[in-house]
């Protein structure tokens, strides 16, 4: 496999520096032989610019047979779905235990990857014959009810709890996840969901959200920007890759994508993105930094990255 290599390091400022030099932060990039030091501005303790010199160059990376063995990393570097495992069913669920093995046994034949979340490129792989387009796109409507590309442990086991919960029986379930294991086409169950696409809204702003009224706004008219106005309200790495300009367009998308898309599903939600913008707000950020990066942002800058406990 071809990637690109980088190595950043970051030089803590000591507290006998002055403050012009407390407001730098040397930043290393190594590749191929190639290092280069970038020196940035940064105040201290907040954000730290992603806009880095790198080299161009690939290298062939190989890897080991530990490495092969680790599926958790392998499925990160490749940008795959990452959900928890498989949940235990609960107490007084109104599904049995020969029905909740039964559901599990079904998500790890569509879970190919083993990485706890199915995605359509998956659930195409599990659906055979003339119709299997169509039962990726109405189990994931049906199923992925937050839009994400993927649909987790969580989600698949909450909808067959909601069928029975809207008046099937058991036997009704068993016989239908029967056809699934065996290759069978889904169905659209009348439980209150829709096989059909369903038009995705932008989230309104939450009564007392720590964002007032006009970042909330502006972080959204940032999301269109960047979405390109997708119809399916979704950020992905390639139009994120587009929205970024210059040589560390990757970069910041991919730096995007580490903080914002937690849970490895290839795409980012309005959900995701405002909650992202909100959890800035509780980590000690003032609304007006916030601001100033997102306008930053809609004029073309990289990426930055927030101290907030999430890494890019």
């Amino acid at each position: 496999a071809l990637q690109r290599m980088a190595c950043y390091e970051i030089r803590s400022i000591g507290d006998s520096q002055s403050e012009e030099e407390r407001k730098k932060q040397h930043r290393t990039v190594k590749g191929d032989g190639e290092t280069k030091k970038v020196l940035r501005q940064s105040e201290p303790g907040h954000r730290t610019s992603l806009g880095v010199r790198l080299s161009t160059s690939s290298s062939k990376v190989n890897m080991s047979s530990s490495e092969k063995k680790n599926g958790k990393d392998e499925i990160r570097a490749a940008g795959g779905a990452i959900g928890r495992p498989f949940p235990k069913r609960p107490i007084g669920c109104k599904l049995s235990n020969k029905s909740w093995a039964k559901l599990e046994v079904l998500f790890s034949l569509m879970d190919e990857d083993g990485s706890n979340a199915v995605t359509r490129e998956e659930a195409r792989g599990f659906f055979h014959g003339a119709f299997s387009n169509l039962s990726v796109d109405a189990m994931f409507n049906e199923v992925d009810t937050d839009g994400s590309g993927a649909i987790t442990s969580e989600e698949f086991v909450k909808f067959w709890i909601q069928v029975r919960g809207s008046g099937y029986k058991e036997q009704d379930i068993l016989d239908e996840l029967d056809e699934l294991i065996e290759g069978g086409a889904w169905v659209d169950w009348k439980d209150g969901r829709d096989t059909v696409a369903h038009e995705i809204k932008f989230p309104k702003r939450p009564m007392l959200c720590r964002l007032s009224g006009n970042a909330w706004h502006t972080c959204q008219e940032l999301f269109h920007k960047i979405s390109n106005n997708d119809d399916k309200m979704q950020i992905t790495r390639d139009k994120a890759q587009h929205f970024f300009k210059g040589a560390f367009c990757n970069i910041s998308a991919d730096a995007m994508f580490n903080e914002i898309d937690v849970n490895h599903h290839g795409v980012i939600t309005p959900k995701e993105f405002m909650k992202f913008w909100v959890q800035l707000r509780s980590h000690g950020y003032k609304e007006k930094d916030i601001l100033e990066e997102i306008d930053n942002l809609m004029e073309g800058s990289p990426w930055v990255d927030w101290k907030d406990g999430r890494n890019t």
